[in-house]
């Protein structure tokens, strides 16, 4: 559905029961596109992209705060819960309640879709005491109505307090997160590991900071360690640069 997601700004439900989940994508996808004809010079293409980027807002239903499957004619028809199998079948592997933070590149407007900070920090942290419940109950063995560590759309999630003046929650959640949902048993890690995703995201999450995908920023959390080395690869030239992080205030505050 690229010809409506082009003329219209989303990808309509008509086209695909995964409509919502495709535009928050294709919008994610716009940005890049445009980082990368940034790079090669290409102004004209860079400038259209960064603007379609933006896109994801053209779904944003204001009165349930999430982005919802939008017909031609701009009916919107969004999830009343996440425990609602109709919830889960329009959308990616997931509902639509992973969903609405699933604004990577951009942040700050997803923060601006909510009527105050306040309002979009009340909901983020909403979304991850909910998620407490659905992991007593059935722990690992069925993905999660809210905040799922099983996949990655909801990888960022822990750390979105940051843009809105809420870092001590990034902090909080980033160290909860990891004895909650990963262990060294043979069930320890709680979705497919994709190519090394999930151990990537405890990496990390353990050290304390974790990359804005698309960008030269990393996030602030809480480490879970005393110390670290890591070894940096570099693309230009060869060999390894070692970055030595000690972590001095930390048990101090412990």
């Amino acid at each position: 559905d690229v010809e409506n997601y082009l003329s219209l700004g989303y990808v309509t439900q008509e086209a695909s029961n995964h409509a919502s989940s495709l535009t928050l994508t294709y919008a994610f996808d716009d940005y890049l596109l445009a980082k990368i004809s940034e790079y090669t010079g290409d102004t004209a293409t860079a400038e259209a992209a960064l603007l379609r980027s933006k896109n994801y807002a053209n779904i944003w239903a204001p009165d349930s705060a999430l982005f919802c499957p939008k017909y031609a004619n701009g009916t919107v028809l969004c999830p009343t819960s996440g425990d609602s199998p109709w919830s889960w079948s329009y959308y990616t592997e997931g509902d639509g309640f992973h969903y609405a933070w699933f604004v990577p590149h951009d942040p700050a407007g997803l923060v601006a879709l909510y009527p105050t900070p306040d309002a979009y920090n009340a909901a983020l942290e909403t979304f991850f005491v909910n998620h407490l419940d659905n992991n007593q109950q059935f722990g690992q063995a069925k993905p999660n109505n809210y905040y799922w560590a099983g996949n990655e759309h909801d990888f960022l999630a822990p750390w979105m307090f940051n843009f809105a003046g809420a870092c001590t929650r990034s902090q909080y959640w980033g160290r909860r997160l990891i004895p909650l949902h990963f262990s060294s048993a043979p069930n320890g890690i709680p979705g497919n590991e994709d190519y090394g995703a999930m151990a990537t995201w405890v990496m990390f999450a353990s050290l304390g900071l974790y990359p804005q995908a698309g960008t030269s920023k990393f996030l602030l959390s809480a480490p879970s360690v005393l110390q670290a080395s890591i070894q940096l690869h570099s693309l230009q030239r060869p060999g390894t640069t070692t970055l030595a992080v000690s972590y001095t205030h930390l048990r101090a505050h412990e």
